[in-house]
């Protein structure tokens, strides 16, 4: 029994895209879930909290890769560039400094021998 060989090339074959993570944290149920609206529509459900703002429940969406789709671009087109905008406007205006919580953060220490 024989097996056949086929030659391939770059032009024929595509590489699997990655797929790109914006979030900083796991997906929790508290803001990715499975439910029905107040209208019957079933799905999956995002909920989006904002400081100083009411939660936004957004969906349903027939998937969950689809919701969270929707999250990874609500988070690399638009919070991302408000985040850096904010971040970039209290250090100039205010001399103020924006830190992420829960994040610890990195101190660099000279060693013997470095100056």
């Amino acid at each position: 029994m024989g097996t056949t060989l086929t030659l391939m090339n770059k032009e024929t074959v595509s590489a699997p895209e990655a797929e790109r993570t914006w979030r900083e944290r796991p997906v929790s149920d508290r803001w990715l879930f499975r439910a029905q609206d107040d209208a019957g529509r079933r799905g999956w459900f995002l909920r989006i909290e904002v400081t100083g703002l009411y939660p936004r429940r957004v969906g349903p969406f027939p998937t969950r890769a689809g919701a969270l789709e929707c999250l990874e671009t609500l988070i690399s087109e638009i919070t991302l560039g408000a985040l850096l905008d904010m971040h970039n406007e209290i250090q100039e205006e205010h001399a103020c400094v924006c830190v992420t919580e829960e994040i610890p953060t990195l101190t660099g220490r000279t060693t013997a021998g470095e100056s």
